[in-house]
C-alpha cells in the first residue's frame, strides 16, 4: 500500500508590533492551514531594531508563544527580514547560460551596495522577462538565526517579503493568471507595490510615508533624490503620496495597460480607506487579499479578523512545502 508524504512547513513574519506565523500542510496534492498565530511584540524599538538585545528577546519569547498557545510545531521554517536589511535589484537577462548570468548578475549588483560586498548574502531570482539580485545583510540573517535557535528552532531560511507575498498570490488561487495584478502591502511605515504580470513578478516599489518613493534596489542616496514631498503626517497625506507614486509606478511599467486587479494585504491594509480610495480616485477594482481563502481551514479557527494581515507569513510557508 502507497503512503503519502505529509509535508509541513512554517512561515514567520514580524514587524514593528506583532509576529505572525503560519503552518501549512501539504497531503494528497491540497495545502492545508494547521496553524497561524499573530502574537504582540512586548519591546518595540523602531530605531535599532533587530540591534537590541530585548527586541530580540522579545522576538524569541513571541515565538514561544507561539508554539505554545497558538500550536505551532515550527517545522521547515522560513522567515524574511526588514526592508532595510534587503537589497533586491532589477536587471534584465544577460546570458543564456543560468551560471553565467548569476556570475554577471553579482557583479552589477555590487555596483549598488551601499557596504563591502563582503556583509552581504546573494541570490538570483529569474523569470521571463527579468532577473532579480538580492543581497541580504549577513548580520541580520545571523541575528534572526540567533532568535530562532533561542526559541528552540533550527535552521531557518530568509526570503524576501515580496517574493513571499508572490507566493502567497500563487498558492490562493484567487485569481487568473492570464491577469494582470498589482499586490498593495500596507505597514506602518510605507506600502509595498508589487507588479505581477501575468502569473510572474515584473516590479516592486516602496512608497515610504517620510516621502520617499523608490524601486527595490536603490542606495540611500537615490532614494533622498527621490523626495517628492514633505512627510506624510496624516491619513489624507498619505493617501495623496501613495496615489501619486502608484500612477508613476504603473505608467512606467505598464505604459498604457491597465492592472486588471489591484488587491489590498498588509496590517494596515484597512486604514485610510485605501480600497475606497483607489476605486475613486484610479477607478481600478480592488479587493482584500485572504490568502486562505482557498485552503482547507477546517483545522483552525475561521474567526480571524484580518487575515490579510498573514499574507507575507503564508506566502513564506508556502516557499516552504516547495522545498520539502
Amino acid at each position: 500500500m502507497l503512503r503519502h508524504k505529509i509535508k509541513r512547513a512554517t512561515g514567520i513574519h514580524f514587524d514593528d508590533h506583532a509576529l505572525y506565523a503560519v503552518e501549512l500542510m501539504r497531503a494528497h496534492g491540497e495545502i492545508i492551514l494547521t496553524a497561524r498565530a499573530r502574537v504582540d511584540l512586548q519591546v518595540v524599538d523602531r530605531v535599532t531594531g533587530l540591534t537590541n538585545p530585548s527586541v530580540r528577546t522579545g522576538i524569541a519569547v513571541a515565538l514561544e508563544q507561539a508554539r505554545n498557545h497558538h500550536g505551532m510545531r515550527f517545522q521547515n521554517v522560513y522567515t524574511t527580514l526588514k526592508e532595510d536589511s534587503v537589497f533586491v535589484k532589477k536587471f534584465p537577462i544577460f546570458y543564456r547560460k543560468e551560471s553565467d548570468n548569476r556570475i554577471q548578475l553579482e557583479w552589477e549588483v555590487r555596483q549598488f551596495l551601499p557596504d563591502k560586498s563582503q556583509a552581504y548574502v546573494f541570490d538570483c531570482f529569474t523569470t521571463r522577462r527579468a532577473a532579480f539580485v538580492v543581497a541580504v545583510r549577513r548580520q541580520a540573517i545571523e541575528m534572526v538565526t540567533s532568535i530562532c535557535r533561542n526559541a528552540g528552532i533550527s535552521r531557518p531560511q530568509v526570503d524576501v517579503s515580496s517574493f513571499a507575498l508572490c507566493n502567497a498570490m500563487e498558492s490562493s488561487c484567487v485569481t487568473s493568471t492570464d491577469w494582470i495584478n498589482v499586490l498593495l502591502d500596507f505597514s506602518r511605515d510605507y506600502v509595498m507595490i508589487i507588479l505581477i504580470n501575468k502569473g510572474e513578478l515584473q516590479a516592486v516599489e516602496t512608497c515610504n510615508w517620510d516621502g520617499r518613493h523608490a524601486m527595490y534596489g536603490q542606495t540611500e542616496s537615490e532614494m533622498i533624490n527621490d523626495v517628492k514631498g514633505e512627510k506624510a503626517q496624516s491619513e489624507s497625506m498619505k493617501v495623496d503620496l501613495f496615489l501619486r507614486s502608484f500612477e508613476k509606478f504603473t505608467q512606467r511599467e505598464l505604459g498604457t495597460s491597465k492592472p486588471d486587479h489591484v488587491w489590498l494585504s498588509g496590517s494596515h491594509a484597512l486604514s485610510g480607506g485605501w480600497s475606497k480610495e483607489i476605486e475613486n480616485q484610479l477607478s481600478f477594482c480592488s479587493s482584500l487579499f485572504d490568502p486562505f481563502l482557498n485552503m482547507d481551514t477546517t483545522d483552525v479557527d475561521d474567526n480571524v479578523e484580518n487575515p490579510f494581515a498573514y499574507a507575507i507569513a503564508s506566502g513564506l510557508a508556502f516557499r516552504g512545502l516547495s522545498e520539502v
